[in-house]
C-alpha cells in the first residue's frame, strides 16, 4: 500500500510513542511526502520540543528516525496538480493543497491523515489503513489512532491514478 503522509501523522509520531510512530519507524507502506512537510515540522520545532518534553535535538533525531522510509517528494513533481487540487479542496485548508496534489500526481491509495475530512471536498472517502488494505500489508485492523483518505473521483467510486504500488522490501518475505 503506498500512501501520501500528512504532516499531522508526523506530529502525532512524534508526541506520542504509540502506533502511528510504530508504522513510521517499521512501515509495511509506502510512503510519500512533499516536502514541504519536513520545512513545516522544522518550522514548529520549539513547539513540538515543549509538547513532547524532547529537546530540539531530540526532535531532529526523531524526526530523522520517523522520515528514514518517506520518500520526499520535490514540488516539481506534482506542481502541475496543484490547480486541481485546490480546486478541490477550496477554502476547506490550503495547505492540504499539495498533499493532494502528490496523491493526484503520484500512484497512491490514498492520504494518510488525522484530518480526512479536511479532504472530503477534493472527493476523498476516509478510512483506517486495514480498511484500504486486502489484509496482505501486515497492518493491524485496530491501528493507527488516524485516519487515511482515500483517493477517489468526485463522481465516481473509483480511485483516481493508478493502483500500481511500488516494492517494499519490508513487505517481501
Amino acid at each position: 500500500m503506498r500512501l501520501v503522509v500528512d504532516t499531522n501523522i508526523l506530529f502525532a509520531g512524534i508526541l506520542r510513542d504509540g502506533t502511528t510512530r510504530g508504522l513510521l519507524i517499521d512501515s509495511p507502506l509506502g510512503l510519500l511526502a512533499p516536502e514541504r512537510m519536513l520545512a513545516e515540522i522544522r518550522r514548529n520545532a520549539d513547539a513540538i520540543a515543549e509538547r513532547s518534553g524532547l529537546s530540539i535535538d531530540g526532535v531532529e533525531l526523531l524526526l530523522a528516525l520517523l522520515t528514514e522510509d518517506i520518500e520526499v517528494v520535490p514540488r516539481e513533481t506534482f506542481e502541475e496538480q496543484l490547480p486541481e487540487a485546490k480546486r478541490r479542496i477550496g477554502d476547506q485548508d490550503p495547505g492540504d493543497v499539495p498533499f493532494l496534489a502528490l496523491a493526484i500526481a503520484q500512484p497512491c491509495e490514498g492520504i494518510w491523515t488525522q484530518n480526512a475530512q479536511d479532504f472530503e471536498n477534493g472527493g476523498i472517502e476516509s478510512g483506517r489503513p486495514s480498511a484500504l488494505s486486502s489484509g496482505s500489508s501486515g497492518i493491524d485492523s485496530r491501528a493507527p489512532e488516524s485516519t487515511v483518505a482515500k483517493l477517489a473521483d468526485p463522481a465516481s467510486s473509483e480511485p483516481v491514478g493508478s493502483r500500481t504500488t511500488r516494492s517494499n522490501p519490508k513487505t517481501s518475505h
